[in-house]
């Protein structure tokens, strides 16, 4: 019934090489530097651990297996072929006059069978049809409304840097959404810099994104870019023990400082409080756990200014 989109960065698989700690020197794989350095305690942030996947969707696929096929057309040719198996029979019988029940269950079945058959399947075809044309109505809306976004975002970020992309910041919007949306206290994150965000949040349980981010606005302001999107999801969640799968519209307001480099190589850097020192998983921080004091989030990325559904 779907097919899974996957946008997979490929690159070097660097998460499994060794490298000496920053910071103590100690021989360790890189994967178990991103949860700290085992022996100082360090924690570091990193970018790029390739391969990875940055984003993934789905499509309806049209196409059913055999097993499928029937399964969904037995639904549409049962009801009316019992229905008219018993309007048959009934004028069958009628028509004898109660002299031939057999003859009456014989004709009411074949008939009904013929009948009742070929109208459940034109209902299958003409179901199939309209639901073609209902998914076409909202892919269209969709292109629609996303329609320039990927040109206006690469003419516009082009000046600071041909190899930013636009597919590149639609995969780190989804991500940052993701990450927000299931975090117990998001106003703990980093990455987001906001006041508040949805209530609706706390119900949801899983989120689908439709293939499609509509950029409405970027541009440059006291020395940070903003830009504000929309991103089209599949929000499913679950209120008082009944689940709910809502097509929604999910509107954000990013920033990041325009004159931060962008780096699309592998990189680590010690996280450190610029008051006490301290070093903590600024991924899931945004204050100090030893003096209070708030994380730069200046130096990350993208960070969400803003989220409402």
């Amino acid at each position: 019934m779907y097919q899974t989109v996957t946008d997979v960065i490929s690159g070097v698989h660097v998460d499994d090489d060794y490298y000496c700690c920053p910071n103590c020197g100690a021989n360790v794989r890189i994967a178990q530097l991103v949860e700290g350095c085992p022996y100082c305690g360090t924690f570091f942030k990193m970018s790029e651990l390739y391969p990875k996947v940055s984003n993934y969707y789905f499509l309806r696929d049209c196409g059913r297996t055999e097993k499928e096929l029937k399964s969904e057309i037995s639904k549409f040719l049962v009801p009316p072929i019992l229905g008219f198996s018993v309007f048959y029979t009934l004028t069958f019988f009628v028509g004898q006059s109660h002299k031939n029940i057999l003859l009456a269950l014989i004709g009411g079945v074949i008939g009904g069978i013929l009948s009742g058959g070929f109208l459940g399947y034109i209902l299958w075809a003409f179901s199939k049809l309209g639901s073609l044309f209902w998914d076409a109505g909202k892919s269209v809306k969709l292109l629609t409304n996303m329609a320039g976004s990927s040109k206006n975002f690469n003419n516009f970020m082009g000046r600071y840097g041909s190899e930013i992309s636009f597919e590149y910041f639609q995969s780190k919007v989804i991500s940052l959404i993701k990450v927000i949306a299931f975090s117990d206290d998001p106003n703990e994150l980093p990455i987001f810099i906001g006041d508040t965000v949805p209530s609706s949040l706390r119900d949801l349980i899983d989120m689908e994104f439709r293939g499609a981010l509509a950029l409405r606005k970027i541009y440059e302001e006291n020395g940070k870019i903003y830009a504000v999107a929309d991103a089209y999801m599949n929000n499913i969640y679950e209120v008082n023990g009944v689940v709910k799968k809502k097509e929604e519209t999910v509107n954000v307001v990013l920033e990041r400082k325009a004159d931060m480099p962008f780096d699309f190589s592998f990189s680590i850097k010690k996280i450190q409080c610029r008051q006490c020192a301290g070093s903590f998983d600024a991924t899931k921080n945004r204050t100090c756990p030893f003096c209070g004091t708030p994380y730069d989030t200046d130096d990350l990325d993208w960070v969400v200014k803003s989220i409402r559904i």
